[in-house]
């Protein structure tokens, strides 16, 4: 008996150990399993705001990259140092960017435009925007790619704000397709510049020159880089210093000649510096060919090669645009500015608008683009009348006895002077644009396109926004696509014909030229009124740009700088009230302004920054002439 009751015992325990055991591992298990209800809503949460974060990117990403795209009445406002880019593939010209000095202060847009010539007579402007794009600037380069349906690669110009100037050093990339902005970062690249030339060789784009204002002086550069398309990096070609190589220089010309292995480079402008002397502007007109070649191990070398001038070579001149059609292998130039400086006090500018094409295989050689008179019906038949004309005149001077008032000849001129009359009224060369430098040129399948430039007369300096085609294989005449309309402009020009003509009744063929240049003919093409309120303001008007904050300004400088605009404003509305309380209201109203374009300002400074651009300390807006802040 007592070792059955020991063993029952035993099971008793055993049992309960088994037991607890069991009650053990079922808690655990209640507790592993609310640890894993807990880290289930843990992730779940987690989950959650992980999607909110990527949707809340998305919805970022797609806020930036938007494309509005809107179709325009009227042209782009009136602009310079911009750029207009052919897109073979497409038939359209792109436009971006470019500034307007409205006589008080420095416009700089960032607008990007697209110029399609085949919709009406006067083609059609479409604009598109979006928050991802290079900020306000001009000075810059673009080139094109037709590459992946097509892309616009932009680097580099400036900014110029109400106290501070920028260069950029950024680099963009524009899909033609998509219409979308990329910024291409890369950790070496060309410094920050303005004024440099860009041009597409084969896989290549290549960048030359250029300059770099501190604000004390003006850095001209000479430094030649390259971006390849296949691994997206920029380098640096550095060659021997004993290499002859082009000067330092901004604002020339850079033409990509694929089929001769050579990037042309003609013409430009620096300054030079000596101690204690002032800066001597320099326009250039030397051409250079880089020679651009592979070995058998697929290595790219570079060599400059100066080119000799050769035919009807341009004067010399800066501002000058020449831009490529590759229809012909050749380069088109127009326009331009020769500034003759006879002394410190005296300075002479001739404007141009002339026309000249540069062959760039063989060599290279000039010629100049005249423009051809049309050929009239009947023409051999006039000709022929003209020599029967021509051979009764010398037969009547013979028999002068017989004639002596010599009215047969007389009558035989007449019909001479009539056939020129006739030629005249179509003469081709009244269509050609106004003398400009600056000014923006491209070619698209033959039809050679000239938007905007400047134009100087006296102090004044104006922008123009005038648009002309010529079709290039033809050379007939010039197409307006867009009238120049240049408004609140005080015309000077006639006063001092009056005083000449007071001196001496024929002393309008004896004037000095340099001094009126194209006189008449500018006068004419200037279309001088004032009936746009948008543009350059005259002395008692002001335009609606003039009224709006810029970026850097604050709320006090703005103020200063358009209080009378605000006071007159102010006056108009209390016209009762005294010095103190219309300056109260003035404040208020600028205030109002000030703050409805704060959003703009905030966006425009945004970019500057994120631009990676170095502030410098702006400069006042210097006068039109050889040290104009346009002959760089």
């Amino acid at each position: 008996m007592p070792k059955k009751e020991k063993k029952s015992s035993d099971s008793k325990a055993s049992s309960k150990a088994t037991a607890k055991a069991a009650k053990k591992d079922k808690a655990a298990k209640s507790a592993e399993k609310q640890r894993d209800k807990k880290a289930k809503k843990h992730n779940d949460d987690d989950e959650e705001d992980l999607e909110a974060i990527l949707e809340q990117f998305q919805r970022d990403t797609q806020e930036n990259t938007q494309v509005t795209e809107e179709i325009l009445q009227n042209p782009p406002s009136r602009r310079a140092n911009g750029t207009l880019t052919p897109d073979p593939s497409n038939a359209h010209l792109w436009l971006i960017g470019g500034d307007y000095y409205d006589g008080h202060r420095l416009h700089t847009y960032h607008n990007v435009y697209r110029f399609d010539p085949a919709k009406g007579d006067s083609g059609e402007w479409r604009e598109y925007k979006s928050k991802n794009a290079p900020a306000p600037r001009s000075a810059h380069q673009t080139v094109f790619t037709a590459q992946g349906g097509g892309k616009l690669w932009l680097f580099g110009g400036e900014f110029a704000g109400h106290s501070t100037f920028y260069h950029f050093s950024d680099f963009w990339c524009f899909d033609i397709t998509t219409k979308e902005w990329d910024r291409i970062d890369t950790k070496i690249r060309p410094s920050a510049r303005s004024g440099h030339r860009m041009t597409v060789f084969k896989n290549l784009i290549i960048l030359f020159g250029g300059f770099h204002d501190t604000g004390v002086r003006t850095t001209y550069l000479d430094d030649l880089w390259v971006f390849s398309m296949d691994d997206f990096k920029w380098r640096k070609i550095d060659l021997s210093p004993l290499e002859r190589k082009p000067c330092p220089r901004s604002g020339f010309s850079l033409l990509s000649c694929p089929e001769q292995n050579e990037v042309v480079v003609y013409g430009g402008f620096c300054k030079t510096y000596e101690k204690g002397k002032r800066p001597v502007a320099k326009s250039l007109d030397d051409c250079y060919a880089l020679k651009i070649t592979n070995d058998e191990n697929n290595i790219t070398s570079f060599k400059w090669d100066r080119r000799k001038k050769v035919g009807y070579v341009p004067s010399l001149r800066s501002g000058a645009t020449m831009t490529y059609w590759p229809a012909k292998s050749m380069g088109v130039l127009f326009g331009g500015v020769s500034d003759i400086d006879d002394s410190e006090e005296s300075l002479q500018s001739i404007f141009h608008n002339d026309l000249f094409g540069y062959n760039l295989p063989g060599g290279g050689k000039w010629q100049s683009l005249n423009l051809r008179k049309p050929k009239k019906a009947g023409a051999k038949k006039k000709s022929a009348k003209k020599k029967a004309a021509k051979a009764a005149k010398a037969t009547a001077q013979d028999d002068s006895d017989n004639h002596p008032d010599g009215s047969e000849s007389e009558d035989e001129e007449g019909t001479g002077a009539n056939i020129d009359t006739d030629a005249d009224t179509d003469d081709p060369q009244k269509t050609t644009p106004m003398p400009r430098y600056n000014a923006m040129l491209a070619i698209l399948r033959n039809t050679l396109y000239i938007f905007g430039g400047i134009f100087e007369q006296g102090t004044q300096e104006f922008t123009l926004d005038d648009m002309h085609s010529l079709a290039l294989d033809k050379l007939d005449r010039f197409k307006c696509i867009q009238e120049c309309h240049v408004v609140g402009i005080e015309d000077e020009q006639d006063d001092d014909d009056d005083e000449d003509d007071e001196d001496d009744e024929g002393s309008e063929n004896e004037g000095d030229d340099d001094e009126q240049v194209n006189g008449e003919e500018v006068q004419e093409k200037l279309q001088i009124h004032d009936t746009t309120a948008s543009d350059a303001p005259s002395e008692n008007t002001h335009t609606e740009d003039e009224s709006l904050p810029q970026p850097g300004e604050t709320l006090r400088q703005f103020f200063e700088r358009t209080k009378d605009m605000w006071v007159e404003a102010a006056s108009r509305k209390m016209p009762e009230a005294n010095a103190k309380e219309l300056r109260g209201v003035a404040f208020t109203l600028a205030e109002d302004k000030y703050e409805e374009h704060k959003p703009i300002l905030r966006e425009i400074e945004a970019m500057i920054r994120d631009s990676g651009a170095e502030p410098i300390a702006a400069k006042a807006q210097q006068q039109p002439g050889a040290t104009s802040r346009n002959r760089r």
